[in-house]
């Protein structure tokens, strides 16, 4: 499939001159909306000046929602990817143009065909070259397997014999090989043996003296004990029975005496016990010498079986030898089988790089054949039916496509609102095209970078568009109201009552008092505004009416009379 060209729509920036034109515009007529509330204000002062009788225009206190906006002027778009601009990526002549402005095209379906007989030569010729290259690799083909199996043949006896002589040689090696590694390993375990044995005889020879005499020695420490323990105890029975020592004496002596005797006991006994160990390990200990030096004579005894096996493994080996001579004689027929694998593989070479060719030109040749990339309505026609365009560095633009569905807004915010955009508010938005109707829309993506023109600075807000069904088309001019903020059950007053001084905002309250009407002026702390009303935070209650233009206090707080009989009703016109 061809995959033409394709460019993304350069972004609004560059019409951002004609919008800010339509930005003045819509601040102008908000200014002069401003002019007609503050020339009523003055019409009905004036009335009151020229003494034509009182005449007021007030408003009630109310609580209601106030929805606090930004308003921008900006132009319909195409989403990202959403609208391309079609190209072709080679020089030719437009042989059939299939879409007009206005028309549907799909993804993938071709718009345009571009007549290129050039390429069409070439691909029939790279067809051809493939047939040919096709035809030679079948013809080497053809001789391979009478001359493989020829050369199959003739090594098949050389390869039985020279597996049958590896056969035989892995098995007497193996079998020298374990005999001699099972023979050296048992000399050295035996050789480990009685050095062991050898060692342990040692130790117990030179320690069986010292075990006995230290025995003995705690004998003759344990009698000598007992004795002075015995005569000890004569001497106090002596002296208990003359009164001359007491009974309680006489029992720590008795018990010693017999503790001391226990003890010899205990030595003797011992003494005896060591004689006989000593004398049993070393009997043990001459024996494991006996024991070791003979299995080292049976280990050394098997070196001449390993000699036995590794002269059949040495004979086995001369006969793989023998084998192999066999086959390199059996295997020199196999050059000629070489030679003929080398050509053929040089005739699929050729096939493979034919067919590589035959995809070139096949690719080149699709690239006359201009196709949708994406789903959508045709808006502009670049080049007709007939005419020739030509490729260069970057494709020339044949067809712009744009997908109606997905469509958004990007207006212009001043710098003075801007930070109260966020992503995600509601925002409505109305055309020109079609007056009285409202399309919802969300804000999907701000701008970090400045817009200047003429001194006004701005950043760019886009808008998603909801519920257009392909009503509204690129480039139309837009007007977008974002909801910044909400405000549910607050009390409201015309913004065109509330005045401005040194000491902040007021309104001018209409009261009656004992059926005289009097204008008393309440400072007030204010809120948001939506440009009609503003939220009253502080200072009024609700009822309360305000006069939004006629008639002016003598006083700040304290009330003033009017000048006449007679005035408007509380919330309405003059009479």
């Amino acid at each position: 499939m061809n995959e033409p060209s394709v460019a993304v729509e350069p972004s609004p920036a560059e019409k951002s001159s004609g919008r800010r034109t339509k930005a003045l515009r819509s601040r102008i007529v908000w200014a002069l909306g401003a002019l007609l509330l503050l020339s009523l204000a003055y019409w009905g002062s004036a009335r009151l000046r020229k003494g034509s009788g009182p005449s007021l225009i007030t408003s009630t206190v109310t609580r209601g929602d106030l929805i606090e906006t930004v308003s921008a002027t900006g132009s319909i778009s195409a989403q990202t990817g959403a609208m391309v601009k079609i190209g072709s990526q080679i020089t030719g002549r437009i042989k059939y143009l299939a879409a007009d402005v206005g028309s549907t095209v799909k993804a993938g379906e071709v718009i345009a065909e571009l007549d290129a007989p050039d390429l069409r030569a070439q691909l029939d010729q790279a067809k051809a070259s493939l047939a040919q290259a096709q035809s030679r690799l079948q013809q080497q083909l053809a001789g391979v397997p009478l001359e493989r199996a020829q050369t199959v043949s003739s090594i098949e006896g050389a390869r039985q014999a020279y597996a049958g002589s590896m056969d035989r040689l892995q098995a007497a090696q193996a079998n020298a090989g374990q005999q001699g590694e099972a023979t050296a390993s048992d000399i050295v375990r035996a050789e480990k043996a009685l050095s062991s044995a050898q060692s342990n005889l040692s130790y117990m020879t030179l320690t069986a003296g010292l075990q006995i005499q230290t025995a003995k020695e705690q004998l003759a420490q344990a009698e000598a004990n007992s004795a002075s323990s015995a005569a000890s105890l004569a001497r106090l029975e002596a002296l208990v029975a003359k009164g001359y020592a007491s009974q309680a004496e006489l029992d720590v002596v008795r018990a010693q005496a017999a503790v001391n005797a226990s003890q010899t006991r205990s030595a003797r006994s011992n003494y005896d016990l060591v004689k006989e160990k000593v004398s049993t390990d070393l009997k043990v200990a001459k024996d494991q010498v006996d024991s070791a030096q003979a299995g080292l004579r049976a280990a050394k005894s098997e070196t001449q079986i390993v000699e036995s096996k590794q002269a059949t493994a040495r004979d086995a080996q001369a006969s793989v030898r023998q084998a192999q001579a066999a086959m390199a004689a059996a295997a020199a027929g196999i050059s000629n089988d070489v030679v003929k694998d080398k050509d053929v593989q040089a005739a699929r070479d050729a096939v493979l790089q034919a067919a590589a060719q035959v995809a070139l030109n096949e690719a080149q040749m699709d690239k006359s054949f201009i196709r949708s990339p994406i789903s959508g309505t045709v808006l502009q026609l670049s080049a007709q039916q007939g005419e020739t365009i030509a490729a260069g560095l970057s494709a020339p633009t044949v067809i712009i496509v744009a997908d109606l569905k997905r469509l958004e807004v990007d207006a212009f915010v001043d710098e003075t609102d801007i930070a109260k955009v966020k992503l995600g508010q509601v925002a409505n938005i109305t055309v020109d095209a079609f007056p009285g109707r409202t399309f919802e829309g969300k804000v999907i993506k701000i701008a970090s970078g400045s817009t200047i023109q003429q001194g006004v600075v701005s950043y760019g807000v886009t808008v998603s568009v909801a519920g257009a069904k392909e009503v509204l088309k690129p480039d139309m001019t837009a007007n977008v109201t974002i909801q910044t903020r909400r405000r549910t059950n607050v009390l409201l007053v015309p913004a065109v009552a509330v005045q401005l001084g040194t000491r902040g905002p007021s309104v001018q309250v209409l009261e009656t008092t004992g059926g005289e009407k009097k204008i008393t002026r309440k400072s007030i702390t204010t809120g948001g505004s939506d440009g009609v009303n503003i939220e009253v935070l502080k200072g009024l209650q609700g009822g309360e009416v305000v006069v939004m233009a006629g008639g002016a206090p003598q006083t700040s707080q304290g009330g003033s009379s009017f000048l006449g009989s007679g005035g408007g009703g509380p919330g309405g016109r003059p009479r």
